[in-house]
């Protein structure tokens, strides 16, 4: 690669993207608004633009501070989520867990689903959790040693990103890298210690702002750029880069992803013999039998702590769930779905339809088709969300089936997995399965279509 000139913007200072060109006006910037985000608060119908202006609303108005009672009942990031969405669709008054004395009643599974699509709080607060949760740290990140740890869960990915940049530094020493969707910049600051030239990071939400502060706390200013902004909206300081790292994968992998995002960043600004990383994905499935999940996903709505939500059902049925699936449940072989090639994929690839072929290795009944995905740096650098690897908080993604299959030993189960963007929000997914057989009685055909929404 040619040498890159210096930049022209003080480096390791913080970007607004509008401050890279004073012409720009904000509201054209934004097409007269319509792509600013709102958040909708959890107990009115004011929206606001930012997750930090919600929680001074709640603390204000309704006198509901989000963080008072996750500590009170000790909640991790999944509890947070449940609580989230159990409010979002019960509308519980604000006082309403005051008078909480037992069972607490968004401990189900079922609150983990959003109620709304691509819910802002929902992204906050896992986000966050990547920072400040409790856990152990290896010894060697002292660039992030003011960190309380991670979560286990969130190690697995974390740490796998980790021992590929630091363990390759001849792939970042000198390299000019973007990382797309920085969140807290844990990624930038890695390639920062692994002696990239400059970091460039990009991130459109205010997570950012805790990112610039935790970057000049490790003294990385100087390595590390800033920019607010969306990724298809911002302009860089430089014409071209070496690297872009990214942690776009989202649940059952596309599902709000911003592999769209990582696309276009590669086809603007990546240099002709640059790299992304990580460098491949494969989207992979199994048949499982697991028979009380079945029952609680349904029968559930029936009695919910007392009342009858069996309008529900439907939507359980209709609505892909995110859970981590026992081991012992599956019943099959792996069947591998798709593999994608970050290096070259189209976006209209991601919209794609692929054989399903499952060797069944236990009598039983098929109760859900579950898909995982295994994450790909290099030949010798990976991590899986599968059931058999240890949990990350992408879970799996569990497609119930609306009847039982019964399956023996050795049967051999075909049919389609057709993923496709909704036409209306293309960050969620409609998902359509077939699966068929005609061994000996076991004969069968099952159609159904689910919604990442």
């Amino acid at each position: 690669m040619d040498e890159v000139e210096s930049p022209s913007l003080t480096e390791g200072q913080f970007v607004d993207d509008e401050s890279l060109d004073d012409d720009e006006d904000w509201e054209d910037w934004c097409e007269d608004g319509n792509d600013v985000e709102e958040v909708l608060c959890l107990f009115c119908s004011e929206k606001f633009h930012s997750v930090e202006k919600l929680i001074h609303h709640l603390k204000e108005y309704h006198n509901f501070n989000l963080e008072t009672v996750a500590n009170r009942y000790g909640f991790d990031v999944y509890g947070r989520i449940k609580l989230i969405n159990y409010i979002r669709l019960t509308h519980p008054l604000p006082n309403f867990w005051e008078n909480i004395s037992d069972s607490i009643p968004w401990e189900s599974e079922n609150f983990l689903k959003p109620v709304i699509s691509d819910d802002l709080l929902l992204r906050y607060v896992i986000d966050m959790e990547d920072t400040f949760e409790s856990g152990a740290i290896d010894a060697d990140m002292e660039v992030v040693n003011h960190f309380t740890g991670y979560r286990k869960q969130d190690r697995i990915r974390t740490e796998a990103y980790m021992n590929f940049i630091l363990n390759n530094p001849a792939l970042f020493r000198d390299k000019i890298v973007l990382d797309v969707g920085c969140g807290t910049g844990i990624l930038s600051m890695f390639a920062a210690k692994a002696g990239c030239r400059h970091v460039y990071a990009i991130d459109q939400s205010d997570i950012i702002n805790y990112a610039r502060d935790i970057v000049m706390e490790n003294q990385l200013e100087n390595k590390i750029t800033l920019i607010k902004g969306k990724v298809e909206d911002v302009k860089l300081p430089i014409e071209k880069v070496d690297v872009i790292i990214s942690e776009w994968m989202g649940y059952c992998l596309l599902f709000e992803s911003m592999l769209d995002s990582v696309i276009f960043a590669r086809e603007k600004w990546l240099t002709v013999d640059g790299q992304v990383y990580p460098n491949s994905c494969s989207l992979n499935a199994v048949a499982i039998n697991d028979k009380i999940m079945h029952d609680k996903s349904i029968e559930f709505w029936d009695n919910v702590y007392g009342f009858k939500m069996s309008c529900l059902k439907s939507t359980v049925l209709d609505d892909a769930d995110i859970a981590v699936v026992k081991s012992e449940t599956i019943i099959s072989d792996i069947c591998c779905l798709k593999i994608l090639d970050v290096s070259s994929v189209k976006v209209d690839e991601l919209n794609f339809q692929c054989p399903i072929s499952l060797k069944i290795n236990q009598a039983g009944c098929i109760t859900a088709l579950v898909v995982y995905f295994d994450t790909f740096f290099s030949k010798t650098e990976s991590f899986s969300t599968g059931p058999c690897a240890p949990a990350t908080h992408w879970g799996q993604t569990i497609f119930h089936l609306r009847d039982r299959l019964n399956v023996e030993k050795g049967e051999q189960i075909f049919g389609q997995f057709s993923c496709m963007k909704n036409k209306e929000n293309h960050r969620n997914l409609n998902v359509n399965i077939v699966l068929e057989s005609s061994i000996n009685k076991n004969t069968f055909k099952l159609q159904q279509v689910y919604y990442l929404r």
